[in-house]
């Protein structure tokens, strides 16, 4: 209900919802080894991406979000750190 009325948000990530209370636009930082999720704001990168999709005519588009997906420093680290 309240994703519904616009007051929260849903991620999903690996098939598993979480809830944000940022319901304005943003990207996201994805973690593949432990799901971790960073909130990455870039004006830049939402007004590029609609400039590249304005002339889509079949669909009213009015924001983008993008999720990056990687290893955070702490599973990155311990990747480096294993013989």
């Amino acid at each position: 209900m309240l994703t519904e009325e616009g007051l929260i948000r849903e991620v999903n990530v690996k098939g598993v919802s979480r809830f944000e209370a940022k319901i304005e636009a943003h990207h996201h930082l994805i973690c593949k080894s432990c799901g971790k999720i960073t909130d990455f704001n870039s004006k830049e990168l939402i007004d590029y991406a609609l400039l590249l999709i304005q002339n889509q005519k079949d669909f009213k588009i009015n924001t983008a979000e993008t999720n990056f997906y990687g290893f955070c420093i702490k599973c990155k680290n311990k990747e480096l750190s294993t013989p």
